[in-house]
């Protein structure tokens, strides 16, 4: 796979992104991994979460944070930030979504 497959990978991810609907179906069903990523700072506070949309190859993972989508196979990687409106507005339900489930934990 070359940059460019990967960069076609990521134009495909971010259009699949675009048309989630339901976002507990999405985290169910299309989300293979989440890391939760978290500073100590008087106690550990969530910066954000990592989801995993593939695996193996291509691997491809989002950042809801930075919207950073990232496309991963072998020795070629292509990331880019997500401008798309509809998929921040996604991953920011996601956040708040997930903060909610963390923070009852607690």
């Amino acid at each position: 796979m070359s940059n460019n497959d990967c960069k076609e990978v990521w134009e495909n991810e971010e259009e699949s992104l675009s048309e989630v609907t339901d976002v507990s179906t999405f985290l169910s069903e299309d989300v293979l991994e989440i890391k939760r990523v978290q500073t100590l700072s008087n106690g550990w506070i969530t910066d954000s979460y990592i989801l995993v949309l593939g695996i193996g190859g291509p691997h491809v993972e989002i950042n809801t944070s930075t919207g950073l989508l990232s496309v991963f196979w072998w020795s070629d990687t292509y990331e880019s930030r997500t401008y798309d409106s509809k998929v921040v507005s996604l991953l920011e339900v996601v956040e708040e979504y997930l903060n909610e489930i963390y923070e009852s934990d607690q």
